[in-house]
């Protein structure tokens, strides 16, 4: 196995590599994970499980669930909770098949390169060239021409939006972590990073998230007859609209569905694999085997962290408590909270999720693929000053253009947003002086 720190280079490359099967790149997004959780297990110590120690195993599940191959370890412990016989093998792979569809494995695993993306570049790019590098917080007046770290972000209309102050947060408190000796202090500064983490990559997943679960309910009470009649009327339908529509905005039968279904996924179907347990996701949890009690109470010293755990642990009396609906991002920051504090101090989380030979294979795959081309904004700039030129010319012309096209930046949101960003310049430390904040 490679003792070199991963690069933001790495991490693109991956990310952004297409050739892949689903199911195979989580393996490399785990095993990339585990790497990341190696290297910041060097500065802010390996006595508490950072955050990308417990994502690596969270990817590896996450690779499990997308393997829907005949004889899938996934659908076989499906099967194995919902109690069917073995003679029900084939027909229960071939219905899941169908009601969980591409939509299932497009909206995981896009969500699972997402996160990768952009939680994996902040680790890469924290320390550099043996020191810390300056926190990611931008400061309130910069110097002229004082540079700031730029993030990548990862655009897709199915991922959601979320507060960057998280990620400045992990940024502070894991570079606190690697100055102190302090154990105790350590280990709140580790827990507060972790749940500041989670607490930005959770919401920015929560629209993928929503397209897994409710797709079956899409399927069976909106798409199958749209299906049918546009075979029928050979016109054909936006299915993704179908199933990407917010939860809020569809019929009342079809919410009611989703949301009892939803319940019923977290119950039966939802769990947690880590190296020493499986958590059921609707029981209460338990600390980890041969664990007496968590290495921290709820009482946290330190200002920050207590304020990132108030937030989403109100009430510690009901803490460990099991969720109802996964989907319902409060509970299932709580349940995840809960987790960390937990699973801090469980040495196994920081082992390898794949034995050598197969480690060995996927770091071979992660080195595979070219870096993309990077986007040049002022491209777009002047696609967007063309269009705005000719909109303002007097008479006919300009009419014609106001009434018949639309700006990029309506008709092409995603691209605006790309345009703001370098990717090429994100394999190394991309900076940019920043306008002061108010």
């Amino acid at each position: 196995m490679s003792t070199d720190p991963v690069t933001a280079d790495d991490v693109l490359r991956v990310a952004s590599y297409r050739d892949r099967a689903p199911a195979r790149q989580a393996m490399v997004i785990a095993h990339v994970y585990h790497l990341l959780a190696r290297d910041l297990g060097t500065r802010a110590g390996r006595d508490e499980a950072n955050w990308f120690a417990f994502a690596t195993w969270s990817s590896k599940a996450i690779a499990e669930g997308l393997d829907l191959s005949d004889g899938s370890p996934f659908l076989a412990g499906l099967a194995a909770r919902l109690g069917l016989p073995p003679w029900c093998g084939h027909p229960f792979r071939a219905l899941t098949l169908r009601l969980l569809g591409p939509s299932y494995q497009l909206g995981l695993t896009l969500a699972n390169r997402m996160i990768f993306l952009e939680t994996g570049s902040l680790a890469a790019g924290l320390w550099r060239d043996g020191r810390a590098a300056s926190p990611a917080v931008r400061p309130r007046r910069p110097r002229p021409g004082e540079p700031v770290e730029v993030r990548p972000v990862f655009l897709s209309d199915l991922v959601a939006p979320a507060d960057e102050a998280y990620l400045d947060a992990v940024s502070s408190l894991l570079t606190r972590a690697a100055g102190t000796r302090d154990a105790r202090l350590r280990a709140e500064l580790v827990f507060g990073a972790n749940i500041a983490m989670s607490a930005y990559e959770q919401a920015r997943a929560q629209k993928a998230l929503e397209l897994v679960l409710y797709r079956p309910v899409r399927w069976v009470m909106r798409a199958s007859w749209r299906t049918l009649l546009a075979m029928v009327m050979r016109r054909p339908f936006h299915r993704l609209a179908l199933y990407t529509q917010p939860h809020e905005s569809v019929p009342w039968p079809v919410r009611v569905a989703e949301s009892l279904w939803a319940r019923l996924y977290t119950r039966y179907m939802g769990t947690l694999r880590t190296p020493v347990s499986e958590i059921r996701l609707s029981k209460p949890l338990r600390p980890p085997p041969g664990a007496a009690a968590p290495p921290l109470t709820w009482q946290v010293q330190d200002a920050e962290v207590r304020k990132l755990v108030e937030t989403f642990v109100p009430d510690p009396e009901r803490a460990e408590d099991g969720v109802a609906d996964w989907l319902d991002y409060p509970e299932r920051m709580r349940f995840i909270v809960a987790y960390f504090r937990a699973y801090l101090a469980v040495p196994e989380l920081f082992g390898p999720p794949y034995g050598p030979p197969l480690a060995a294979e996927l770091e071979a795959e992660a080195a595979v693929g070219t870096l993309p081309e990077p986007v040049r904004s002022a491209w777009f700039r002047k696609k967007i000053d063309r269009y705005e030129d000719r909109a303002k010319r007097p008479g006919l012309r300009g009419w014609v253009v106001r009434r018949f096209y639309r700006s990029p930046v309506q008709y092409d949101p995603d691209a605006l947003e790309l345009a703001r960003i370098d990717l090429g310049a994100h394999a190394t430390a991309r900076t940019t002086a920043p306008e002061p904040r108010p």
